[in-house]
C-alpha cells in the first residue's frame, strides 16, 4: 500500500520531490520516482507484498509503459499466471505489475479484471497519455486537476497543493454540502477546481484532452432465492473475501468493536490464519451507551485473540488540527479521532488491519434504512393527519432524538426526503441562518436536493437506500476516514464486507430478507447464526461514534469560544456569529444535535486556518 503523485505537461525535478515528501506517511518505506520530460510520478511505499522486490515505479518488458500504484489486488496470482501464458514477462512478484501487463493485455478494460482496492497512474509513451484508475468503492482516493495547462495528481490533495500555481480557494457549493452531510459530493472536493476521480471510474489524459469513463457500477434486481441458498452463497462468499485478504508478508490484526461485522471478521480471521489473531479496540471510558469495550473483550475470549485497548481521554480534541491535516478536507465525522489515535496505537503490533466497513450498507444495517421504509408507509395517510401527530408528539417534554426520528418519519413527503433529512446535519433552514449575506451570494441557487435524488434511482425503496449509501456516504465519508486516519500512521486497513463479488450478489438478495420486521441484516445474521455465538447475533447494534455531546462537553466549548470568536468570524466571512453563539448556547444546554454541529463548524474553521490560513501544523496533539 502506497502514496503516488505526478504530473504531466512540466519539468520541474524539485516540485515532484515536494510532492512525494508531503505524503510521507503513506509510504515511509521507500521512495521511487519516474522522470521523462514533461511526466513525471513518484511513489511512496507501504511494503506489504513482495517487500524486497516490489520498488515502484515498474516498467513493462521495453520501458514504454511506466506505473505507480497505491493497491491490493487479492487475485493477483491468478492474473499473473494467466499474462504469462500469454507472453508477458515479470521482473517481480507484486501485485503492481500484475496492473501494468494487464493494461498492456486488455487496455482501459483492466480494470475490471481486479478484485481489491486500487488508484493508479499508468504513463504510456507509445499514446503519450496518462490512464489513471480507482477502485470501485473508493476504498483509495485520487485526485487532480487543470492548471495552466498542466495535469496534476495525487492520493492526497496536499500533494497537489505543493504547486504554487493551484489556488486554495473553497468550494461554496461543497461546503453547502459539507455542512449538511458531513462530507461533499463524489467528483468535487472542499478546494475549487480540485477534482476527486469518482470510484469505479477511469481517467484517460492526453496532451491536448482528457476523459472520465465509469467501468462498473451496482444494479439491484431481486431474485427469487430462498433463504437457504443466500445463506449458503453469502458464507462461501464472506469466507473466501476474509481469506483472500489475510495475504501479506507483514503483522496483521482485525479492529473490533464487539458488533456482528468486526466479529465476523475476528472468527473467520480465527479460522483462516495460521497465526495468532490481534484484535483492537477503542473506548470512551464511562461512555457505557455507546462504548463497545465490554464486548469485544468478550468476543476476543471467545475467540482467544490478542487483545489490546485504547480509551480515549478528553484532552485528545487537541488533535483536530492534525486530523483536519491528514483528511486533506474537513469532516464532520467524529470517528476520524477515534480511528486515528486506534491505528496510532495499532501500527506498534501491525501493519495490515481488517475491519468490518461496509457491512452496514450492504445488509441494511443503519437506522436510516428503517425511516425511510416507514415513511414510504404510512405517507399513505393524509398529510394533515401526519402533521397533525407530528405536532402532538413534540409537545411531550425530553425524547429529543426519538421525537427528532418520529418528525424524519411524519414530516417528510417522501422517503428520499427523510433520507436526505436524517443525513443532514444542518438542514437547508438552519443554513440559511447560519450564512453571511457574502456566503449566500456566492451559493447562489445551488440546490443539494437535486445533486443528491438521481441516487434513489430504483423502484424498490430499500434498493435506492442502499445504492444512495453505497455511492455517497460510504466513499465520501466512512473509506476517506478509514484510509486517511490508517494511512496517517502507516497502517494498511482492508475491508473484506466490500468484497465487489459479494456486493453484486447482496444487490440481488430479495428486500425480505434483508430486512424483516424491522430487524435489521436479517440474512446477515442468519448467515453468521452457526458460526458466531448466539450472544453477538442477538447483541443490540451500537453505532461506532464519538460522544461529542458529553465527552468533550466543556473542551468544545472552550474550544469554541477561542476559534469561532466573534471578530474570527467576521474576519473570514463565511457565517453569521449571532446563529454561532445560538449552536454554542444549545450545545452547552446537552442538545446533541447541537454538539454535532458545532463539531462540524470547528473541523471547517480548523481545516480552513491549516490549508486556507497556512497555519502550521505540529505532528503531535497541540492546545488550540
Amino acid at each position: 500500500m502506497c502514496g503516488i503523485t505526478g504530473f504531466y505537461g512540466l519539468e520541474d525535478k524539485s516540485l515532484i520531490k515536494k510532492m512525494a515528501d508531503v505524503i510521507y506517511h503513506r509510504g515511509p518505506d521507500d521512495e521511487g520516482y519516474f522522470i521523462d520530460n514533461t511526466i513525471s510520478m513518484a511513489n511512496r511505499r507501504l511494503s506489504i507484498i513482495d517487500v524486497s522486490g516490489g520498488k515502484q515505479p515498474i516498467s513493462n518488458e521495453n520501458d514504454s509503459i511506466w506505473i505507480v500504484s497505491n493497491n491490493e489486488i487479492y487475485n493477483y496470482i491468478q492474473l499473473m499466471e494467466y499474462l504469462e501464458k500469454k507472453g508477458h514477462k515479470f521482473k517481480t512478484v507484486c501485485d503492481t505489475e500484475v496492473i501494468l501487463h494487464s493494461y498492456e493485455e486488455w487496455g482501459e478494460e483492466c480494470v475490471k479484471k481486479f478484485n481489491g482496492m486500487f488508484a493508479f497512474a499508468i504513463w504510456d509513451s507509445n499514446k503519450k497519455q496518462l490512464f489513471l484508475g480507482r477502485d470501485r468503492f473508493g476504498k483509495k482516493p485520487l485526485y487532480y486537476t487543470f492548471k495552466n495547462g498542466v495535469f496534476l495528481f495525487g492520493s492526497e490533495i496536499k500533494s497537489i497543493l505543493q504547486y504554487g500555481e493551484v489556488e486554495r480557494k473553497v468550494n461554496i457549493k461543497t461546503l453547502h454540502d459539507f455542512l449538511s452531510f458531513k462530507h461533499g459530493p463524489i467528483d468535487e472536493t472542499i478546494f475549487e477546481g480540485i477534482l476527486d476521480l469518482p470510484p469505479a471510474h477511469y481517467m484517460v489524459v492526453s496532451k491536448n484532452k482528457s476523459s472520465v469513463k465509469q467501468y462498473w457500477d451496482l444494479f439491484y434486481e431481486e431474485k427469487s432465492y430462498t433463504e437457504n441458498f443466500c445463506v449458503m452463497k453469502l458464507r462461501q462468499l464472506l469466507e473466501d473475501s476474509v481469506k483472500i485478504r489475510l495475504m501479506s508478508e507483514v503483522p496483521l490484526g482485525v479492529f473490533l468493536s464487539g458488533g456482528i461485522d468486526s466479529s465476523t471478521i475476528v472468527a473467520l480471521v480465527n479460522k483462516y490464519s495460521n497465526s495468532e489473531t490481534n484484535t483492537f479496540t477503542v473506548g470512551f471510558g464511562n461512555e457505557r451507551e455507546i462504548d463497545e469495550l465490554s464486548e469485544a473483550r468478550r468476543t476476543s475470549e471467545y475467540y482467544g485473540t490478542n487483545h489490546h485497548e485504547l480509551i480515549l481521554d478528553e484532552d485528545d480534541y487537541n488533535y483536530l488540527p492534525l486530523l483536519m491535516w491528514h483528511q486533506d478536507q474537513p469532516t464532520g465525522d467524529v470517528t476520524c479521532l477515534p480511528l486515528y489515535r486506534l491505528s496510532e496505537m495499532t501500527k506498534k503490533y501491525a501493519t495490515v488491519i481488517l475491519t468490518g466497513t461496509g457491512g452496514d450498507e450492504q445488509f441494511v444495517g443503519y437506522d436510516d434504512f428503517k425511516i425511510g421504509l416507514v415513511n414510504h408507509r404510512i405517507n399513505k395517510l393524509p398529510k394533515k393527519v401526519r402533521t397533525s401527530i407530528s405536532k402532538s408528539i413534540n409537545i411531550i417534554p425530553g425524547f429529543e432524538r426519538i421525537k427528532r426520528g418520529f418528525t424524519y418519519v411524519l414530516d417528510s413527503d417522501s422517503y428520499q426526503d427523510a433520507i436526505l433529512s436524517v443525513k443532514s446535519m444542518f438542514n437547508e433552514e438552519e443554513k440559511q441562518k447560519l450564512y453571511s449575506p457574502e456566503t449566500s451570494k456566492r451559493l447562489g441557487n445551488h440546490n443539494i436536493k437535486e445533486r443528491y435524488i438521481k441516487y434513489f434511482i430504483f423502484d424498490n425503496p430499500l434498493a435506492s437506500m442502499c445504492y444512495f449509501q453505497n455511492k455517497v456516504g460510504l466513499p465520501e465519508d466512512m473509506l476517506q476516514v478509514t484510509d486517511k486516519m490508517t494511512m496517517a500512521k502507516s497502517l494498511e486497513a482492508r475491508l473484506p464486507l466490500l468484497d465487489y463479488r459479494m456486493a453484486e450478489f447482496s444487490a440481488t438478495i430479495p428486500s425480505r430478507l434483508k430486512i424483516r420486521n424491522l430487524n435489521e441484516k436479517y440474512i446477515f445474521k442468519k448467515t453468521m447464526a452457526k458460526i458466531l455465538p448466539r450472544e453477538i447475533i442477538k447483541r443490540r447494534k451500537r453505532f461506532f461514534r464519538l460522544p461529542v455531546e458529553t465527552f468533550f462537553n466543556k473542551n468544545l466549548s472552550d474550544i469554541a469560544n477561542n476559534i469561532l470568536t466573534e471578530s474570527e468570524i467576521r474576519k473570514k466571512k463565511y457565517f453569521n456569529e449571532k446563529e454561532i453563539e445560538r449552536i454554542i448556547f444549545n450545545h452547552k444546554k446537552g442538545i446533541r444535535r447541537s454538539s454535532y454541529q458545532l463539531f462540524n463548524l470547528l473541523a471547517f474553521v480548523t481545516w480552513h486556518r491549516v490549508f486556507i490560513d497556512s497555519e502550521n501544523v505540529s505532528k503531535k496533539p497541540h492546545k488550540f
